[in-house]
């Protein structure tokens, strides 16, 4: 019976009722050992996929961490954007300003809403954007907003 899963299980069932096997001791080995070798198939799938989730998971938190520290370049600021006070890079200090931007992310990032804006026209040198000054009332804080899955 070699190439026989326990999906066959129900065919072989209905076969050996068929044929007045279904209590035969000897089939009854056999189902038990189609059935094991299921649970171990379904086991091992289960663990692929999730071991395929997890590496996405990486890849994807990954990506989102380079693009996190461009950001923090771009706005002139640490990866944590000051908000850990235990950060060995800027000791909760390193908030958007904190040292000079990086001039081409800041255009990549920021400068297509700064033309937006009509703070950075369409034509100008991108190589001499102004870096807009921050509002009186602009207190630097990173704000969230709590979204429901609602």
């Amino acid at each position: 019976m070699t190439g026989k899963s326990s999906k066959d299980l129900p065919n072989m069932t209905a076969l050996a009722e068929q044929m007045g096997l279904s209590d035969s001791p000897r089939f009854q080995v056999l189902k038990q050992i189609l059935q094991m070798q299921n649970q171990n198939s379904d086991s091992e799938d289960r663990a692929n996929r999730a071991r395929r989730k997890r590496a996405q998971e990486q890849r994807a938190f990954a990506l989102l961490q380079e693009r996190n520290r461009e950001f923090a370049a771009a706005c002139g600021a640490c990866p944590c954007f000051g908000e850990y006070r235990r950060c060995e890079i800027c000791a909760g200090q390193g908030r958007s300003g904190w040292q000079a931007p990086d001039e081409e992310l800041f255009l990549e990032y920021i400068g297509p809403t700064l033309k937006m804006l009509g703070i950075l026209g369409p034509n100008d040198d991108q190589n001499q954007a102004p870096i807009p000054d921050i509002p009186e009332n602009c207190s630097g804080d990173v704000h969230y907003k709590e979204v429901s899955d609602e």
